[in-house]
């Protein structure tokens, strides 16, 4: 049973002989549950994941599919099929593709369900059949296309009900997921808290800079503008003095007129006595 995977660590996988797994497909699949406990049809959101896992020689490889419960921590129903099993399952279902291509035809099929969701009759629908725990036949995960004319069943998969020991060894897995997670969170929070500090030290910094740069040019605003203020009134001393200074030319020059035409009246009424 493989249960454990982040990003290749097979800590705590089952099975001593899979040293390496990948987790291919994680999502919460719209599956309708039929058989045991379930009467009618029940469509529920199940965590559905699908791990390539390899030994250590990585020759033999095993694709591994598992449909868990959010509500029910020992609903679990898994399957394991390595390359020379896939063989079987090819001809017995019918498959066209290679045990290479397998996962992403699979997953294709399940993200059409997925895309259905909420739809009241869906194109795509997962099927999960429940068997009992010993029953021979197991759970069989289907995956029903709906069309005008018939239901087509792309695929059915023969899924075992997990026993205790092997529910206990998939929580464990679980545990380490979280585990990881959390630890991978709490890194990656730091790192964020890290970037964060210096990012407003930076910005501090910047802001410092800014009221000195606004400062200085305010500073420079006043000079200029009493450079100004000062230029305008030499300008209007200016003005004034030369005005006056024309005033009086021109005043000077309106006596000398008077003046020079009262000697000329003066002159003219001599001569005619």
């Amino acid at each position: 049973m493989y249960t454990h995977v982040i990003n290749g660590d097979p800590s705590s996988l089952a099975t001593s002989s899979v040293v390496s797994a990948n987790s291919l497909f994680d999502e919460r699949v719209p599956i309708c549950l039929r058989g045991v406990g379930y009467t009618g049809e029940k469509v529920e959101e199940l965590p559905v994941r699908i791990l390539l896992c390899a030994d250590q020689e990585g020759q033999n490889k095993v694709l591994c599919v598992q449909v868990t419960s959010e509500s029910d921590p020992f609903f679990l129903h898994h399957m394991e099929v390595s390359e020379e099993g896939f063989q079987a399952l090819k001809v017995e279902q019918s498959i066209l593709v290679s045990f290479a291509q397998f996962p992403q035809n699979l997953i294709a099929l399940l993200e059409e369900c997925i895309g259905g969701r909420g739809q009241e009759c869906p194109k795509f629908l997962a099927v999960l059949r429940l068997g009992d725990v010993g029953d021979l036949e197991g759970s069989r995960l289907g995956i029903v296309e709906t069309n005008e004319f018939k239901h087509l069943s792309h695929i059915s998969l023969s899924l075992k009900p997990g026993n205790d020991a092997i529910i206990k060894q998939f929580l464990a897995g679980r545990l380490m997921d979280l585990q990881c997670e959390r630890d991978h969170l709490i890194r990656s929070s730091n790192e964020m808290s890290s970037k964060l500090g210096v990012a407003l030290r930076e910005l501090e910094t910047s802001a410092k800079d800014l009221l000195r740069q606004k400062s200085l040019s305010s500073k420079a605003e006043e000079t200029t503008q009493a450079k100004l203020d000062e230029l305008s009134a030499n300008l209007k001393l200016a003005s004034l003095k030369e005005l006056e200074s024309t005033k009086k030319k021109t005043g000077g020059r309106a006596s000398y007129c008077a003046g020079r035409n009262a000697l000329h009246d003066r002159v003219t009424q001599s001569s005619k006595c």
